[in-house]
């Protein structure tokens, strides 16, 4: 029996206050989407309770055609799976570049330019330095793998938060103190890149577009951290390992940063599963929201 069509799509988004960019993001895609006569539901999640009453999942959603997902919530994720209902990206591909150390994980012997990277332990704090042996030959490990200084981040930094240059061993015992009950991971830092990255933003497995940030007063490029987006054209290597990476990842929609170190090499910094489109329409002069609709609508409809 086919499947019964309602034309009609559910985004999902964050409660509470939602900046210009986030806005614009699901703004211009509910624009897209009406154009192309698909009615869509904005819902934020704390607008649907998900509890389980009577050994049933609460949350209706079989009118729905397809989700995009804004959030990570894998509850109502696995009720959208359970019904049928395909979401943009899938809960499991946002997850894995979520956790970035998941990411690298995915990516090694891939035959991509990865980062040094070493996990940190999960329990790993200055108060045991003394009495545990191991707390110790690992820092020294990290200290002869990376060289100071180098990067620590929780494995879920996100926005340029949670990421700290580490340029000594004081630095080095102090971080570790509090992160200590977090997940991070500790990862070489490239002076080329200071400031600055390359990122470049796929579509349904394709290179959409492309651009540099820079940073004049931070070492990390990041727009909400003060980062400036600029027009910048890659080569073909970004763009044939962006889209690699792309399809390793099972993502629909997502945007590759790269540091600025070989541009005939070049090395993946992250991956992120919902990078804002109004950089890259801004500087590309591409509607990338029409872009991703119609791509949603050729893989639903």
């Amino acid at each position: 029996m086919n499947k019964q069509y309602y034309k009609k799509g559910l985004i999902l988004i964050y409660p509470g206050f939602q900046n210009e960019a986030k806005q614009y993001q699901y703004n211009r895609l509910i624009e897209e989407f009406n154009k192309k006569g698909i009615s869509i539901d904005k819902l934020k999640v704390d607008e649907q309770y998900t509890s389980v009453i009577n050994g049933k999942v609460n949350i209706d959603v079989k009118e729905y055609d397809f989700c995009i997902q804004l959030v990570k919530d894998k509850y109502i994720n696995e009720e959208l799976c359970k019904n049928g209902i395909r979401s943009f990206n899938s809960y499991n591909a946002i997850k894995n570049c979520d956790d970035k150390m998941m990411t690298y994980v995915i990516l090694s012997n891939k035959n991509i330019n990865l980062p040094r990277t070493i996990l940190g332990s999960i329990n790993f704090g200055v108060e045991n330095i003394k009495e545990d042996n191991k707390s110790e030959e690992f820092k020294k490990y990290v200290e002869t793998t990376l060289k100071y200084p180098f990067i620590t981040k929780k494995c879920n930094s996100k926005g340029g938060r949670d990421i700290y240059k580490i340029n000594n061993r004081k630095e080095f015992d102090d971080i570790c103190n509090k992160l200590s009950g977090s997940q991070y991971l500790f990862q070489q830092f490239i002076p080329e890149n200071i400031g600055k990255d390359i990122r470049v933003v796929v579509v349904g497995k394709k290179v959409v577009g492309s651009f540099m940030r820079i940073n004049e007063n931070d070492y990390r490029s990041n727009i909400s951290l003060g980062g400036k987006a600029l027009p910048y054209e890659v080569s073909n290597e970004y763009k044939e390992i962006a889209e690699k990476i792309a399809n390793e990842l099972e993502l629909d929609y997502c945007s590759v940063d790269f540091f600025m170190s070989n541009e005939n090499n070049p090395v993946v910094c992250e991956v992120n599963a919902d990078p804002a489109i109004c950089d890259i329409e801004e500087l590309s002069g591409k509607n990338v929201a029409e872009i991703f609709v119609n791509y949603v609508i050729s893989e639903i409809y």
